[in-house]
């Protein structure tokens, strides 16, 4: 076992050849950062601050991906949901666990003329509560059968 690749934080093209060979949905976010079309900066660990000083360069469509995978937390476990709200995303994509591909696709197309989007990956028990705190000018989320925009 490599026990490098586990001391640290996976590179994004590490992540990208994960995702592509596992045939994940998630696998075109990561491939788009990987060739350069987009900034992709992972939030993984709730006590993580905001990555602020490094996601805007180069010039690059920004998008800011928060796994937030665990169904007791939410966002006031989450310390970045400030660093995020001063960044001023233009657009949220709120997504249940288990999106599909087509959910990052639409994420990699519209952050061409976005350019600032924070995507959060939360269980369907936190989606509204991501919404409220985040407070983005637009916020898109998957709807669930019953629920109302």
């Amino acid at each position: 076992m490599n026990t490098e690749f586990h001391k640290s934080k996976p590179t994004i093209s590490d992540l990208a050849d994960i995702a592509r060979g596992e045939q994940l949905p998630i696998w075109p976010l990561f491939s788009a950062a990987q060739i350069g079309r987009v900034r992709l900066r992972l939030v993984d660990r709730p006590w993580e601050r905001f990555p602020v000083e490094t996601i805007d360069r180069e010039g690059l469509p920004s998008i800011v991906l928060v796994g937030d995978i665990d169904p007791d937390r939410g966002p006031k476990f989450w310390p970045c949901v400030r660093g995020i709200r001063l960044w001023e995303p233009s657009l949220a994509v709120i997504l249940q666990s288990g999106a599909g591909e087509l959910d990052y696709a639409f994420i990699i197309k519209s952050a061409t003329s976005h350019q600032r989007i924070v995507a959060v990956e939360t269980s369907e028990k936190h989606v509204r509560d991501w919404r409220k705190a985040l407070r983005a000018p637009k916020t898109v989320s998957q709807l669930f059968e019953g629920e109302g925009a």
